[in-house]
């Protein structure tokens, strides 16, 4: 495994590809994604694993539906938090909020037409609402 260019962390590519920390680890372990061992724990070598991304994109596999929820809690990016990080590592967090983006923007849609829906209900209710009962 040729082990030069930049590395991530498990935990930066579970974000990313919406997937456990510990099917990183699997993948890593099978020979799937490239990386190496530190210490206790993995590195993932961020080309390969953008590669296995846009491999595991381009076969119509999608991220888990829980993704959004691990997303949400983990991709908080701090301002200054960006300050030495490498181009690949860049890739990777830029790539998790725009993730994060989307996400958002889903949610919001959501939200909107629900809101849309009680409004309606409310209004009917209003209109619907006998005399005898609003006198009482």
């Amino acid at each position: 495994m040729d082990e030069s260019g930049e590395f991530v962390s498990t935990e930066s590519a579970a974000q990313l590809l919406g997937v456990s920390a510990q099917r990183v680890r699997t993948l890593l372990r099978d020979g799937t994604v490239a990386g190496r061992r530190q210490g206790r724990g993995w590195l993932v070598q961020a080309e390969d694993l953008e590669r296995y991304r846009r491999d595991r994109e381009a076969s119509g596999r999608r991220r888990s539906d829980r993704a959004p929820a691990r997303a949400a809690e983990q991709s908080r990016v701090e301002v200054g938090s960006v300050e030495g990080l490498s181009p690949a590592q860049l890739r990777v967090q830029l790539q998790e909020l725009q993730t994060r983006v989307e996400e958002l923007s889903r949610r919001n849609a959501e939200l909107e037409e629900q809101l849309r829906r009680v409004r309606l209900l409310a209004e009917l209710l209003r209109t619907e609402t006998p005399v005898s009962a609003t006198q009482g």
